[in-house]
């Protein structure tokens, strides 16, 4: 799956979270991150997530974005 850094930030307040800060902590949340592109042309930088098959609830930006805000406490 495929986040964009923009799209999180419209739906969460992160501007105090760096992009490092918040892959270190979706690798200790259990989820398999597979690279970070940035993307010079709009601005934005995508992370390439895994799901896994016991984390349903992640399957969409909204679930995802609920993941991150437990994470990072926001």
């Amino acid at each position: 799956m495929n986040i964009s850094w923009n799209l999180l930030n419209e739906i969460l307040d992160l501007k105090k979270v760096t992009q490092k800060q918040l892959y270190e902590k979706l690798i200790l949340a259990g989820f398999e991150v597979e690279r970070i592109k940035n993307l010079p042309d709009t601005l934005d930088t995508i992370f390439e997530i895994n799901i896994t098959a016991n984390r349903q609830d992640t399957l969409c930006i909204m679930g995802i974005a609920q993941e991150i805000s437990i994470i990072m406490n926001t």
